[in-house]
């Protein structure tokens, strides 16, 4: 075989096997979605001078904290000296595993009880109700 083995490319399954398919047809390159949107954004620069960077998910899980929205913003904080709050539906990461990833505060915006589609149905109020503890915990 000539080029990359797709079967076997880091990456290649996202996005249902397109990411596989732009390296192999199109000579595409797998790159980290959330470094290249720090990048291009320019984020760190806007890091500069700040006190909380404040991030979040759906599910804040074991893969936030590899190569996900959540890890790519707590290691860029980390190296501006920059404290990270995640803000998430529901957290399933330990705490011990959050600080030790550099992340500062963790605060789920539904009770784990609640219906997953009344949580959706609520996720304004219910994201409005945990940015407000944040800020009373640690801003003000």
């Amino acid at each position: 075989g000539h080029g990359p083995d797709l079967l076997a490319l880091r990456g290649g399954g996202a996005a249902g096997g397109l990411a596989a398919g732009a390296v192999g047809f199109l000579g595409g390159e797998i790159v980290s979605g959330i470094e290249t949107i720090m990048e291009v954004s320019g984020l760190g620069d806007e890091l500069q001078g700040a006190d909380w960077v404040v991030t979040g998910e759906g599910k804040f899980d074991d893969q936030s904290l590899h190569g996900k929205v959540v890890s790519g913003i707590s290691g860029l904080a980390r190296r501006h000296r920059v404290k990270v709050a995640v803000i998430a539906g529901s957290v399933q990461v330990p705490p011990a595993e959050w600080k030790s990833a550099g992340i500062q505060c963790a605060l789920p915006t539904a009770p784990p009880d609640m219906p997953l589609d009344q949580a959706l149905s609520r996720a304004r109020e219910l994201l409005a109700q945990a940015a407000r503890h944040f800020a009373m915990e640690h801003v003000v």
